[in-house]
């Protein structure tokens, strides 16, 4: 009896131990269940928050891209109408540039033809002054001793002498219609009456008796005839000096424009090759922006799409896990109700009453097969165990172990995954960023170039234009001093011509009314010398104006010349000057973009250095292998001491 009883009491006892071995499973399994899920929504959250900033980034990226894909697409647009307006300028230019040489080259041959004809003229009246002048000295030589024996044969000879010269003086274009009518009077003959006149040319000259009366008429004539061709020659010199004068003016007119436009020439086809650099880099710059906003966009629409169906899962596993946990509350609220702990004690429901499949063997075999496959010592241990443990807890174990096991396998999955598209995206984005780097940085040499040879272009126009200003200092203080020689020159000639042509006069007067006695040789002589002495301080005076005109005009050209190169020279160092502002502009914005992007790729490169040591799998060590496989054992044998020390006191509950 005492035995029943006390096997009554160990059966109340052992199935009170199952009922609570039941609950305690089940708030395991609560446990395990509410901590998994606080365990996914830390990781959820944390995965939000990088869907957070990987969205925010890729949003400023594509909006960098988009920016930058405007901008160089405005670029392009602005190259584009530059260049066609370089262009149009080239052909203008081009256009202007043979016209001028077309008018130049006609204007040339025009002037030559009028310095011809004015050489041509110039040397008849020349010839004419100096034939005037040689006959009025014949003249007087012969009507010197007029009265005296001999004179009218003196005079008969000098007007033979001189009648050839006064024929072509005659034809001269100058002599008017009164001078010319005078000049045949003189020249009249009378047909010979004998042999020797015949021979003399057919004619015979008049007496002396009928010349003498006109000899003093005769000598103002020829005065007269002269100072009227000296004065068409004086004219016609002037005429030639203006026409020169003008000539010059505009041969150096249009030189300085074909310069000048051969310049702008150089310039637009400069500016024209510039912009189709610009516009071809432009062009670049786009597509690389495209293809970059693009792939930014579709980075963007793949990373909201993912975080979007993580917030779809996440909340359908946290429903099934709140599920879980309230069919597991409800669960254990049952079994630990008095009413069902009654009812079981009373009917025995969790004795075993029939004998139970033997699958210990089967499982120890597993276990052993699998400590041979695997070299593991755990599961060796717990096939030793299997053989003899009757209780379920090796199966938790083994479930435990299967689990932490598959939980490891899907971390480090999940991490190399994490692992493998961090280092596919920032490799890619160092690669963007060193691009950009050499982009910016050869940008920034080719601008700081262009600046320093700018500015050695600016210091050397500078000096060229401080050596032109002296040099047309020195110019104009000589041509000072050559308008002051002219001017002293020109007063003594006026004052000599005045004073030759005053004696000139008083002489003449005299003889005129002292009459053909009071003439001897000298003093013909000495008129005549007058008379020659003016006619070379005429020369002197005109050759002296002549002088002038070409020394004035070869300053005014080189004047205008130096006007032009200064007024070329100070447009052209206000472009460049203008040129280094928009260089020094250029050259702080993309220092900028230099530092900018190195110090984003230092940053890309200091988070992939992170990853090389999060990522790369490491050897673990004889003495970190040791330690980590002593530490299992001992879990797992604390497990089995557990497992043993129950099995005595519950081991007669089995039935076989």
């Amino acid at each position: 009896m005492l035995r029943v009883i006390a096997a009554l009491a160990v059966g109340a006892s052992a199935q009170a131990n199952a009922i609570n071995k039941i609950v305690e499973q089940l708030e395991d399994m609560k446990a395990t269940v509410i901590r998994e899920g606080e365990t996914t929504v830390k990781e959820f959250e944390e995965h939000q928050e990088w869907c957070r900033r990987t969205i925010q980034g890729t949003g400023y990226k594509v909006k960098d891209a988009t920016e930058g894909l405007e901008a160089a697409q405005a670029l392009m647009a602005d190259s584009d109408a530059k260049g066609a307006e370089a262009q149009q300028s080239i052909t203008d230019l081009a256009g202007k540039i043979a016209k001028d040489a077309a008018d130049l080259d006609a204007a040339t041959k025009l002037r030559e033809k009028e310095n011809g004809d004015f050489q041509k003229s110039e040397q008849e009246l020349v010839d004419t002054v100096d034939t005037l002048v040689r006959a009025a000295s014949i003249v007087r030589k012969a009507t010197g001793g007029a009265g005296s024996a001999g004179a009218s044969a003196r005079l008969n000879a000098a007007l033979t002498q001189i009648a050839g010269s006064l024929e072509v003086v005659m034809q001269a274009a100058f002599i008017n219609a009164d001078s010319k009518k005078k000049l045949q009077a003189l020249l009249q003959q009378e047909p010979a009456d004998d042999d020797d006149d015949a021979a003399a040319g057919g004619y015979v000259q008049p007496t002396a008796a009928a010349y003498e009366s006109k000899s003093g008429g005769i000598v103002d004539l020829l005065a007269d005839l002269k100072q009227e061709a000296e004065g068409q020659l004086g004219e016609l010199r002037k005429s030639e000096a203006n026409a020169q004068h003008a000539f010059n003016m505009l041969r150096q007119s249009l030189e300085d424009a074909g310069a000048t436009d051969k310049r702008s020439l150089g310039d637009s086809k400069t500016l024209l090759a510039e912009q189709q650099e610009v516009n071809a880099k432009s062009t670049e710059e786009a597509q690389n922006q495209e293809k970059t906003k693009k792939e930014n966009e579709g980075y963007l629409a793949d990373t909201q799409n993912e975080c979007q169906t993580a917030v779809q899962e996440h909340e359908a596993e946290k429903a099934d896990r709140e599920n879980e946990v309230v069919a597991l509350a409800k669960a254990i609220e049952i079994l630990t109700q008095s009413s069902f702990k009654g009812a079981v004690d009373r009917r025995g429901v969790f004795l075993q009453t029939k004998q139970a499949p033997d699958v210990r063997s089967e499982v120890a075999e597993l276990l052993k097969k699998a400590a041979s496959k695997f070299a593991s010592v755990e599961f060796a241990q717990l096939a030793v165990h299997a053989a003899d443990d009757p209780f379920a807890k090796v199966k938790d174990l083994i479930k435990d172990m299967v689990s932490r096991l598959q939980k490891q396998a899907a971390e480090e999955a999940d991490h190399k995954a994490y692992c493998d598209s961090e280092r596919k995206k920032n490799v890619a984005k160092r690669d963007d960023q060193s691009s950009k780097l050499d982009k910016y940085s050869t940008r920034l040499d080719k601008s700081r170039a262009e600046e320093a040879q700018l500015k050695q272009d600016i210091a050397k126009i500078s000096d060229e234009m401080v050596e032109a200003d002296a040099n047309m200092a020195a110019a104009t203080k000589l041509r000072n001093e050559q308008a002051s020689t002219f001017v002293a020159l020109k007063t003594d000639c006026e004052t000599g011509l005045s004073g030759i042509s005053q004696a000139i006069a008083v002489l003449k007067d005299y003889y005129s009314q002292a009459g053909e006695n009071a003439k001897s040789d000298s003093a013909t002589n000495v008129v005549a010398f007058l008379e020659t002495a003016e006619s070379d301080m005429l020369k002197m005076k005109t050759e002296a104006e002549t002088q002038e005109s070409e020394q004035a005009e070869a300053f005014d050209k080189m004047k205008n010349e130096q006007e032009v190169l200064k007024a070329s020279n100070e447009a052209t160092l206000k472009g460049k000057q203008g040129e280094v502002t928009r260089l020094g502009g250029l050259i702080s914005d993309v220092k900028n973009d230099v530092e900018s992007t190195q110090a984003e790729l230092d940053a890309t490169l200091e988070y992939l250095e992170k990853l090389k040591d999060s990522c790369t799998a490491k050897v673990m060590s004889f003495e970190e292998r040791a330690a980590k496989m002593q530490q299992e054992i001992e879990s797992l044998q604390q497990a089995l001491e557990i497992l043993e020390n129950e099995t005595a006191g519950e081991s007669f509950l089995q039935r076989k």
